[in-house]
């Protein structure tokens, strides 16, 4: 893995994580957003 994969990987895992259905109250208005299937991986990583 580069070092640009590692460091997107390592930074999306330190945010919250939500499953749907979700709280609407409980997403950020502005943002980016990652969204991954259930049971998806990469890198021997979720």
């Amino acid at each position: 893995m580069s070092d640009a994969c590692r460091f997107i990987h390592d930074l999306a895992g330190k945010f919250d994580r939500h499953k749907f259905p979700f709280e609407p109250e409980g997403i950020p208005e502005n943002g980016i957003y990652l969204l991954f299937e259930a049971g998806e991986t990469a890198h021997g990583t979720d």
